[in-house]
């Protein structure tokens, strides 16, 4: 296996204002989001994590996420984003475990292996550096899954999603497939589109349609990984127009469907 096609890191410093929003997407791998310096808040699917140095959350895939931040500072970061395949055998259930329903961590280690991750990024391309920065992500794997059991969220540290947002995430992930229309939802959550419409924006930052577009995406992204062709990813979240979907594909993941066929 190539590590590289299944396995990335990103080490990144910000400069925050505050109360803005930085990032929101979605996509097809596992992320762990790892606070190195800093306070931020991650939004996962409408829930809010508070994070600090040495604490870490758990995006399983196709899962929206944002970050704001809390207020101006610095902000230094790890970001793993990872394929299931790269999770050893023997601890993928526990991991998979480790990951629902609370997805923070902590643990001061974890800032050694960052801090040497670091000096890692700066090393030359070659197979000794991929084996030994793949070595450090066997360590953070094993901390989550075995050695360091996830604590349940502290209230300070998380606020679950309002009710009614939970309602349309549930509805949308589940129908991500199908035609999804906005008098269903209003239906399923006993308010009228228009309220709904605002009150979704102002929980997830993001519009209802442009939510179920990015989840339709990041699914038909996920179905020609997985081995599929672009156009029975296209017919499967609903585009009998496939140049359409060809166009909004590139618009949205910067990329042909072609780009994401399975590679070893």
């Amino acid at each position: 296996m190539n590590l590289r096609n299944h396995l990335q890191c990103y080490h990144n410093i910000m400069h925050f204002e505050k109360d803005a929003l930085y990032e929101d997407h979605c996509h097809p791998d596992y992320e762990i989001c790892f606070v190195i310096n800093g306070e931020v808040t991650l939004k996962v699917e409408g829930e809010t994590y508070m994070l600090t140095n040495g604490m870490g959350v758990i995006v399983e895939p196709l899962q929206y996420h944002s970050v704001i931040s809390n207020k101006t500072q610095t902000y230094e970061r790890l970001i793993f984003e990872f394929e299931k395949s790269v999770v050893p055998t023997e601890i993928k259930e526990q991991f998979e475990k480790s990951a629902k329903p609370y997805k923070i961590f902590y643990d001061r280690n974890l800032l050694d292996y960052a801090a040497k991750l670091k000096d890692l990024k700066h090393a030359n391309d070659t197979l000794a550096f991929h084996s030994l920065y793949y070595s450090y992500f066997l360590q953070l794997m094993y901390l989550i899954a075995l050695d360091h059991p996830l604590q349940s969220a502290k209230s300070k540290d998380y606020v679950p999603v309002n009710a009614s947002v939970r309602t349309i995430i549930d509805y949308i992930n589940t129908n991500v497939g199908g035609k999804i229309l906005l008098s269903d939802l209003a239906k399923a959550t006993y308010l009228s589109v228009t309220a709904m419409c605002q009150l979704f924006k102002k929980e997830m930052r993001i519009s209802i349609k442009q939510y179920i577009l990015q989840k339709k995406f990041i699914y038909a992204q996920t179905l020609i990984r997985n081995g599929k062709t672009a156009l029975f990813a296209a017919q499967e979240i609903g585009y009998s127009n496939y140049n359409n979907f060809y166009q909004l594909y590139k618009k949205l993941l910067g990329h042909t469907p072609s780009q994401d066929k399975p590679h070893n």
